[in-house]
């Protein structure tokens, strides 16, 4: 016995860091991964080694276990080996040899698989979890040989010349020659003639029981032997009629179908003393088709097909009747198939959001001015075939039908639209009241518990609140001439601008303006301020100039304040408008220490782990909206602690929270550069047509702007395919159908892929959906966002073979016009050989074959690739 050192596995310990802007955590198990070297060598190889790489802290070992799978077998074909290593302390790596045995037998090729297998001490790499090695054998592999013609127990009468046929293969070398043999005794032999039929013509052969059988000797004369076929040649009189033989040769037995099926049943059929005249193809009893054979193709074995459209579900038995020309008949066995109803899965609920598309009105129209409306838009995804009703809370300090006209707490999306709008219409009362809000909260249906659920269920998503402004218009026009802007929200500590702005009619000769901010909290004097008791006063001005007055506060305690403030002109007092309330803003959601307002880096990683694998978030919303993840990502970006925007009309979630580091303002407060819709770039490429059955990929090109600090994409693909082969570590939730990459933090362009496969039920249009969200903000992914199903063209149907009078042959086929066709013969119906290429122009093909020297040649005419 020889041993080889045939391989060297390597597992390798890895430590997981996460870079976030400039800080690393690390994870506390240890990552494990394991790789080969090289992928096959021989029994006679030489060593291979393979290295890893160690980026953890080694001060203890490490037992690292693993599973032994592949064709070889473990203690049979290498040395045994026993399931775990241990790394000692200190090392980076550890090989773990292979040793081959090399036994003298002639085999295939044998694979090695370890797999790592999971342990409380170390976490497995998610892509180099499982190695493979691939044993090459050295010796040399016997010839395999089959006699199929004549077929076992046919009948002949003679004297008579027989054709004997027999397909022979070597695996690892080349065929010298094929000997044919009756009862031991050499007939003939046929050298290589490098294909894989061997035939030869048994002369004379006289009455008698003959035990066929036939030889391959290849390169190295090692010799494979056929299967005896026992034949009987009686004296040649005038013989009965003897009945044909058949047999289906697809589908095989217990093959399995879904709904809905379309089976190809093919069957050979022979007669050695005449001709096939029909063939009936049966279900049990009941019959599903009767070909006759053509005269014009008509032998003594003929390949017969019929399409089974739309079989039932259930289990078939299928078989064939032959008849021949005498009329004898034998029926095939029976080959059982199994079809199983395909039940398509339920439409998946509709996700239903709301955004304010035009969140400010006011109050006032004229004959040349429209009036100003607020708009929200409640949005749909997934099922839009139905109509849905979408049920809503109203709130605000506006009032429904009293500052606006009323609207009810409903809204329907017809069917086969993706949104619907909800218009505020401001009502002009003519009150000083200042501004309102109207604040709008989807609400969920109440929906039977039932399995799939009633198609008008929906599922609110994210965003499921939105808020507006209606500006009054009657400040100028009342006594009242000084508007307050605040923004909706306030942090305890962080400062708020507050913005007065102060029009006196013309006849104003003096005026001054006093607001107080609530109990507590400290003023800071803005031009023209002074501070005295609590109250700011800005003043007195000998003038009827309008001005803009800027202070800020620090406020405290939480929940909602409210602002009083008076303005006098001309020794008249009014109250001053807009404005008045303002409430303390929750923080971020990942921020789980809501008195500090800064993230940390286990903060944010902790918060895209849950939204990557769809987890639940204690702090709401959830489903975790993947602009709330990317907003995270950019705070911590640009120093990890944050506040609220201050501009007005005030940002929904998650842009309402901001930085501290930026520093450009507005007349109303903060304002960043970067909040624009032109961040990124994702353009999606797939196939414009998919086959069922082949998988196909899908990528997505990503490059970005130099202002992106986090970014992340989800992607929706459609119903009916499966998911496999997500790139740079992306995720496939299948609870929501998204597949999900990020958060990334650099600035590289990437392309992002995934691979779809689809099933018989797919739909034949598939349309594609999902979104780049950078800083916050998202954006659609461009690019083709639709496949559609390939269109099967079946071969062409063979009508006729004419023997014309120069002994050529005319072939009349049958196929969808405005198609390639490729014209294939054979003699033995496995080896298809290509002899011409034909447009199919008008719906029917000819072709005059001129080598027509073989006797048993079969045509097919096949669509072009």
């Amino acid at each position: 016995m020889k041993t080889t050192n045939l391989f060297l596995f390597a597992v390798c310990l890895l430590a997981t860091s996460i870079k976030l802007c400039g800080q690393i955590t690390t994870n506390p198990l240890p990552e494990v991964s394991i790789r080969a070297g090289t992928t096959a060598i021989s029994e006679s190889g030489t060593n291979w080694i393979a290295v890893a790489r160690v980026t953890t802290n080694l001060t203890s070992s490490l037992i690292v276990y693993y599973s032994i799978s592949g064709g070889a077998s473990n203690g049979v074909d290498y040395v045994e080996l026993p399931g775990h290593i241990t790394i000692p302390a200190g090392l980076h790596n550890i090989r773990i040899p292979l040793v081959a045995i090399d036994d003298a037998i002639a085999e295939p090729t044998e694979s090695i698989v370890l797999t790592l297998r999971a342990s409380e001490d170390y976490r497995i790499n998610s892509e180099h979890y499982k190695a493979t090695v691939f044993i090459l054998d050295n010796d040399n592999i016997v010839p395999t040989v089959h006699l199929f013609s004549p077929t076992n127990n046919s009948v002949f009468f003679g004297p008579t010349n027989i054709l004997l046929k027999a397909e022979a293969r070597d695996s690892d070398g080349w065929l010298r020659r094929v000997e044919f043999y009756r009862n031991n005794v050499l007939i003939g032999s046929v050298t290589n003639q490098n294909t894989a039929l061997y035939q030869l013509t048994w002369f004379n052969a006289q009455p008698g029981s003959y035990s066929l059988t036939a030889k391959a000797v290849d390169n190295f004369e090692a010799k494979g032997i056929s299967s005896p076929v026992n034949i009987v040649i009686h004296q040649s009189t005038t013989p009965t009629n003897i009945p044909p033989s058949v047999q289906i040769v697809a589908p095989t037995n217990y093959a399995n179908y879904k709904t809905p099926a379309d089976i190809m049943i093919s069957a050979q059929a022979t007669d050695t003393d005449g001709f096939i005249k029909t063939v009936e193809f049966l279900a049990g009893t009941n019959t599903l088709a009767v070909i006759t054979n053509q005269a014009t193709s008509a032998s003594n074995s003929n390949l017969f097909h019929f399409i089974w459209h739309n079989a039932p579900a259930g289990e078939h038995a299928l078989r064939v009747k032959a008849t021949d020309n005498g009329g004898a008949v034998k029926p095939s066995e029976p080959v059982f198939v199994k079809v199983t109803l395909t039940v398509a899965p339920p439409p998946p609920q509709p996700i239903v959001t709301i955004v304010a598309t035009d969140p400010e009105a006011s109050e006032g129209a004229t004959i040349t001015t429209a009036l100003n409306t607020a708009t929200f838009t409640v949005s749909r995804r997934e099922n839009t075939n139905v109509a849905i009703t979408v049920y809503y809370k109203i709130s605000g300090t506006a009032s429904n039908g009293v500052d606006y006209v009323w609207i009810p707490n409903l809204i329907t999306i017809p069917a086969g639209k993706v949104s619907a709008d909800i218009v505020i219409r401001p009502i002009d009362d003519k009150l000083v009241e200042g501004d309102e809000t109207v604040f709008i909260t989807l609400q969920p249906p109440a929906c039977i518990a039932i399995y799939p659920p009633p198609p008008e269920c929906y599922i609110v998503g994210e965003p499921s609140h939105a808020g507006a402004v209606i500006i009054d218009n009657d400040f100028v026009t009342n006594n009242a001439f000084v508007h307050r802007k605040l923004p909706l929200w306030y942090v305890p500590g962080v400062k708020v601008r507050v913005h007065l702005r102060a029009e006196p009619r013309t006849n104003t000769v003096h005026y001054i303006v006093h607001d107080t901010p609530p109990a507590g909290w400290t003023i800071q004097a803005g031009e023209h301020g002074t501070v005295n008791s609590g109250r700011i006063t800005f003043g007195p001005f000998n003038d009827a100039h309008p001005r803009t007055f800027v202070y800020e506060v620090i406020p405290l305690g939480s929940g909602e304040k409210s602002f009083v403030g008076e303005a006098v002109a001309n020794g008249i007092s009014t109250p001053i408008i807009g404005a008045t309330a303002i409430v303390s803003a929750p923080p971020h959601p990942a921020d789980t220490d809501p008195a500090k307002w800064t993230f940390s880096a286990k903060e944010v990683d902790l918060y895209t782990t849950a939204w990557k694998h769809c987890e639940r978030w204690p702090i709401a919303p959830n489903p975790i909206p993947v602009n709330f993840v990317t907003r995270a990502g950019f705070l911590f970006a640009k120093g990890g602690s944050y506040t609220l925007s201050t501009h007005y009309p005030t940002p929904i979630p998650p842009m309402l929270w901001v930085s501290p580091s930026i520093e450009t303002t507005s007349l109303f407060g903060h304002e960043e550069p970067w909040a624009t819709n032109h961040l990124a770039s994702a353009v999606a490429s797939l196939p414009t047509n998919y086959v069922v059955g082949v998988p196909f990929d899908v990528s997505i090109a990503v490059t970005l702007a130099a202002s992106v600090k986090a970014y992340a994409l989800e992607e929706v693909p459609p119903i009916g395919f499966a998911v496999t082969n997500v790139s740079d570590g992306g995720v496939f939730c299948r609870e929501t159908r998204k597949i999900r990459w990020g958060v990334f933090s650099d600035k590289d362009p990437r392309t992002l892929s995934y691979q779809l496969l689809a099933f018989t039920n797919s739909p034949n249009i598939a349309k594609f959906a999902g979104v780049i969200s950078c800083n916050g903000i998202n954006q659609r992914i461009t690019g083709q966002r639709e496949t559609r199903r390939a269109t099967t063209i079946t071969s062409a149907t063979l009508h006729g073979i004419k023997t014309l009078s120069d002994g050529n042959r005319l072939l009349t086929f049958s196929g969808e016009a405005g198609v390639n066709y490729v014209l294939e013969e054979t003699t033995d119906l496995v080896d298809w050989k290509p002899i011409a290429e034909l447009l199919n122009s008008d719906g029917t093909l000819q072709y005059i074959d001129l080598s027509t020297n073989e006797v048993n040649k079969f045509y097919r005419a096949v669509p072009r690739d």
